[in-house]
């Protein structure tokens, strides 16, 4: 597919990341894009994160999920690793050159222990 074939709701938002290792990193929240000097929208990145989940889901989460996780989730990335787009969205390197898919076990360490009933002693 070339790359100005691409529809982001369509194409890209919510589809699994998979990794040249065969590791499933992310899902993509939201997309990055830059206006280029003749009037075109180019995408330049994939937001994968709770960050960029919640301000995809509404405005005002945005500023509640940066103070709470501090941007530590926060990962974009460039259009230039994706080599693949069908049922999932395939990256050249494997899954040690990306710093994603940690958000899940600090939201369990750090916020669903706290929670009466979470099955965590």
């Amino acid at each position: 597919m070339a790359r100005d074939d691409y529809l982001v709701m369509r194409d890209l938002i919510d589809q699994q990341i998979v990794t040249a290792d065969n590791r499933s990193v992310a899902r993509v929240a939201d997309v990055e894009a830059a206006w280029q000097e003749d009037g075109r929208l180019v995408l330049i990145g994939l937001c994968v994160g709770p960050q960029a989940l919640a301000r995809r889901v509404s405005g005002r989460l945005g500023p509640i999920a940066r103070f709470l996780l501090r941007e530590k989730f926060e990962h974009v990335i460039p259009m230039e690793e994706i080599t693949g787009v069908s049922l999932d969205l395939r990256l050249r390197q494997n899954a040690v050159h990306f710093s994603v898919g940690q958000a899940d076990d600090w939201v369990v360490n750090h916020i669903l222990r706290f929670i009466p009933g979470n099955g965590r002693q």
